[in-house]
């Protein structure tokens, strides 16, 4: 791709660029020769410096606006806030609170009261071309069977404040989608780099890597039995950090994705059966293994009788007992704004079997 000159006169602005994936969604930004201005937490600038020595050669550097999602105002003074509305023509809104175990007090406080904030701040900006939110596919809930992509509301229920939280923004999101040009992306549970495995935490499958690679260094272990899920209706929706990246700013550069919402997935993702074995056979676990129903476990395990022990028992493996809740939905996740957009883009979302390995190898190197 020939990258063009940033205009100084036309800006993106750019939430949570200290992320994993926000860092990512600004280096795109700058190889296709937007000018950024990213919001960050006063405390928080130093987290920068990743992104700006990934910079390409040549590129001005970034401007960094200080402003908090969780302030009034999101901290920014009445003149900062005017010269803004003189920049800034796109907003990329990435920044949220996440953790599964999270208050709903926090979850509230950042990812709907900072979302209104951002969405305040759009209206006020007369050169506003596109606000791009960044959702989640925990806006889902505990929905069985289908999720479309103009889905939202279906009644559905959470079983934690952050999947709640964000369903709750992305509502007041669409309900400003007749004032402003807005565009929604849901991911799936994204992973590291397909081809690097890069990534920067511990995160969803990220915990069975620990738990496995543990157990796999005790003598012997590797050879026993393994009890594995029986069903084959539950998927786990992974998805590489690099597609997601790409997918977004591609469509994100679509004047006809305003108004659309786009499931950043894979429309082939695996079972937790299939992701399981898998990852037994990548670690180097070759003992028998043996097929029980898990969700009758998990059902049990949620009762009001044992959720306690369960939510004790996680707390002391390191992983939220939130996430034990997931294996029961039954959900399936539409692409089809997202497979049209991405048509003839060269944009594919790999096939988990193929980056596993890379995924596994990088923990190995660099997160035991």
């Amino acid at each position: 791709m020939e990258k063009s000159k940033p205009n100084p006169a036309k800006a993106v602005l750019v939430t949570g660029a200290t992320g994993f994936i926000g860092r990512r969604v600004a280096l795109e930004l700058a190889q296709r020769g937007h000018r950024l201005l990213l919001f960050c937490r006063p405390d928080s600038v130093s987290r920068l410096d990743p992104l700006i020595r990934q910079l390409p050669e040549g590129y001005p550097k970034p401007e960094i606006v200080k402003a908090d999602l969780d302030l009034r105002n999101l901290g920014i003074k009445a003149p900062a806030r005017r010269k803004l509305g003189a920049r800034v023509s796109e907003i990329f809104h990435l920044a949220a609170n996440y953790h599964l175990g999270m208050s709903e007090k926090a979850a509230m406080l950042t990812n709907v009261d900072g979302t209104r904030r951002m969405l305040d701040l759009a209206a006020d900006l007369p050169r506003l071309e596109r606000f791009h939110f960044v959702s989640t596919m925990a806006v889902a809930g505990d929905w069985q069977g289908e999720f479309r992509e103009e889905d939202l509301d279906l009644g559905q229920g959470f079983e934690h404040a952050y999947g709640r939280s964000k369903f709750l923004a992305e509502t007041h999101v669409r309900g400003q989608m007749n004032k402003l040009p807005i565009t929604v992306y849901r991911p799936g549970v994204v992973v590291g780099d397909s081809r690097t495995g890069e990534m920067d935490k511990i995160d969803g499958p990220y915990y069975l890597f620990r738990l496995l690679s543990r157990l796999s260094r005790l003598p012997g272990l590797s050879r026993m039995p393994m009890i594995i899920p029986r069903e084959e209706d539950s998927y786990f929706h992974i998805v590489p950090v690099d597609y997601v990246v790409k997918a977004l700013v591609e469509l994100a550069s679509q004047k006809s994705s305003r108004g659309q919402t786009y499931h950043l997935m894979d429309p082939h993702p695996p079972t937790y059966r299939d992701f399981y074995t898998a990852t037994l056979s990548a670690l180097g676990f070759n003992g028998h293994q043996i097929s029980r129903p898990v969700s009758r476990m998990v059902r049990l395990l949620k009762t009001k009788l044992f959720w306690p022990t369960t939510r004790l028992a996680c707390n002391s493996a390191g992983l939220p007992a939130e996430m034990v809740c997931h294996y029961l939905y039954r959900v399936t996740y539409s692409t089809t704004n997202t497979s049209s957009g991405l048509k003839d883009k060269n944009i594919i979302c790999p096939r988990f079997i193929e980056y596993l390995p890379t995924l596994i190898e990088y923990y190995r190197q660099n997160m035991v």
